[in-house]
């Protein structure tokens, strides 16, 4: 009876032993998958996991994103100093890296044009820009202190002399372009500055107005390669998709102009 008693804790042990070892097959996969940290900009949310998907099913190589501002994106970058590729929405923003040695590659991707936008029909009339500094107008803008586009309108209107008369306007602010458009089509304001590919989607909603004064205010959206990645080759691989023809029809139909 002992005999068997031990034979047969001896054969469950066994069979238990057996269920705990990997097999090969599963172990093989865990190895060999690739897994990328990508910070980018939340405005590029959209165009940037449509292409990420399209180059996971390519390589297997999965990419995990972080999305913030610009202003947060670095502070974590700097702070941490992990992780694989960043894509701000404007060149300018890696600087603060480089003086940190931490971009080991980079390329410019595609143009972030900004726009004026006016509720549809422009009840208002907004036609210029100097009509932003006129009492009684209502505007949303992005945050100077993280946006890369409150940057931007600061210094647009700083350069022609109305930035105290615009500020004195803006009823709202936001830290992401999405916002700004919500603001403009529920009618909570009556005119703010977003890029060129905010406006998809609020068509029957809120019109462009061309303003000559903006031209010299697009930006480059760069991806870059940290020289913090652990998998660089797989980051390079990424960044190198970024600016390929099958990403370049991405960008193009969400409304970017690709390089």
């Amino acid at each position: 009876m002992k005999k068997k008693y031990f034979y047969a804790l001896t054969g469950v042990a066994m069979l238990l032993l057996i269920m705990l070892i990997p097999t090969g097959c599963g172990s093989s996969e865990e190895k060999n998958k690739q897994e990328i940290l990508v910070y980018c900009g939340a405005g590029l949310k959209g165009p940037a996991e449509e292409i990420s998907a399209v180059f996971q099913e390519n390589t297997g190589i999965q990419v995990i994103y972080n999305f913030a501002n610009a202003a947060q994106l670095n502070s974590q970058i700097l702070l941490a100093q992990k992780g694989d590729v960043y894509i701000p929405g404007d060149v300018q923003e890696l600087e603060p890296l480089k003086d940190k040695g931490l971009i080991e590659y980079e390329k410019n991707i595609v143009y972030h044009v900004p726009v004026l936008a006016v509720e549809k029909g422009n009840p208002k009339e907004i036609c210029t820009l100097e009509d932003l500094a006129r009492p009684g107008v209502k505007i949303a803008l992005a945050d100077a202190k993280v946006s890369p586009l409150g940057k931007l309108s600061e210094s647009l209107f700083r350069e022609y002399h109305i930035l105290e008369e615009v500020s004195e306007n803006v009823v709202v602010g936001g830290t992401a372009p999405s916002e700004l458009i919500i603001f403009l089509s529920t009618q909570q304001v009556d005119a703010t500055i977003v890029w060129k590919e905010n406006y998809r989607g609020f068509e029957d909603k809120i019109e462009l107005i061309h303003l000559d004064e903006l031209e010299d205010y697009i930006k480059t959206v760069p991806v870059a390669v940290l020289s913090c990645s652990t998998e660089t080759k797989a980051a390079e691989k990424f960044a190198d998709f970024m600016f390929s023809p099958q990403a370049g029809q991405v960008w193009e139909k969400w409304g970017y102009e690709v390089l």
